[in-house]
């Protein structure tokens, strides 16, 4: 094994993408609409089942709840959201990522000094997926 991708049932993919790219800075890398083609650019008159998001060495997808259940039978149509893991992601500086979405995120555990060493923040992306933010704190942290 090399790499870990996960892959998010999502209830709308157009407002995930919005809330990833434009909240903590991932860019589409590709889109599929319900037709199981390819798109590079955006067609915002077309419905998309999957699209693939990629921040520095980060890769993340997301699925629409109907595709998903679709190409995995384990996952039914009405299977809820959110998950009891979280999404850790290094971050180079925590507080001013917080500063940047604090008014527009819903914060789960805002920025803090862990007993472990790290800066943390915690907040839930728009189907209620926690994401968590850290970077080794210093003896300046807190």
């Amino acid at each position: 094994m090399a790499k870990i991708r996960p892959n998010l049932m999502v209830s709308d993919i157009r407002k995930s993408i919005a809330f990833y790219c434009g909240k903590l800075g991932f860019s589409v890398q590709m889109r599929v609409p319900l037709e199981n083609e390819i798109l590079m650019e955006d067609d915002p008159a077309r419905t998309l089942r999957f699209a693939m998001l990629a921040l520095g060495d980060m890769e993340l997808f997301l699925q629409s709840r109907a595709s998903l259940a679709a190409d995995v039978p384990a996952f039914a149509p009405d299977m809820a959201l959110g998950a009891s893991m979280t999404l850790y992601m290094d971050c180079d500086d925590v507080d001013a990522l917080y500063e940047r979405i604090r008014k527009s995120a819903e914060i789960v555990k805002p920025p803090h000094t862990s007993w472990y060493g790290m800066r943390e923040l915690y907040i839930k992306d728009p189907d209620g997926y926690v994401l968590a933010f850290g970077k080794a704190a210093g003896p300046d942290a807190e």
